[in-house]
């Protein structure tokens, strides 16, 4: 069950921008991404490289409250393409990839971890943000598995 704006018991979340209800609905591709990727806007897994190699998106990280999307290919590193393309933090992202034929991993996200935050409360804000990645990648790819890893 989705907890939309929980009210964290315990902790009370450094800035307003950690509450599901101001989140994106939607990703927005990188504006740094343009530079090296011909960017597909519908769906961000048929983008592909510009130096037409066959490069394809395999690794992703969407940033809940402004909906930047980040991507690159299976070698890429999540901490990479968010320093590379990204303009928020690393750790804001909610991170995935492709790990098979029609399926995509989510991984566990924690934005706050550089605070102190009771486990009860991380584990509704880890699962709000993943839920709200997987509502839009469903969206985006009917059909797909898309799984999240437990947080």
């Amino acid at each position: 069950m989705l907890y939309l704006d929980h009210q964290y018991r315990r902790a009370e979340l450094p800035r307003a921008k950690w509450r599901p209800s101001q989140w994106s609905h939607g990703f927005q591709p990188a504006k740094a991404l343009y530079l090296d990727w011909d960017v597909d806007e519908k769906n961000f897994l048929n983008s592909r490289l510009k130096r037409d190699d066959g490069t394809t998106v395999n690794t992703f990280a969407w940033h809940p409250p402004t909906g930047e999307l980040v991507f690159g290919p299976v070698w890429a590193d999540h901490s990479a393409l968010t320093q590379h393309y990204g303009t928020q933090p690393f750790d804001e992202y909610v991170r995935g990839f492709v790990s098979g034929e029609r399926q995509i991993e989510i991984y566990g996200w924690n934005p706050l971890a550089r605070w102190s935050m009771p486990n009860d409360d991380f584990g509704v804000l880890c699962f709000e943000g993943q839920w709200a990645f997987k509502t839009i990648l469903g969206r985006m790819l009917p059909g797909w598995d898309i799984h999240l890893e437990s947080c």
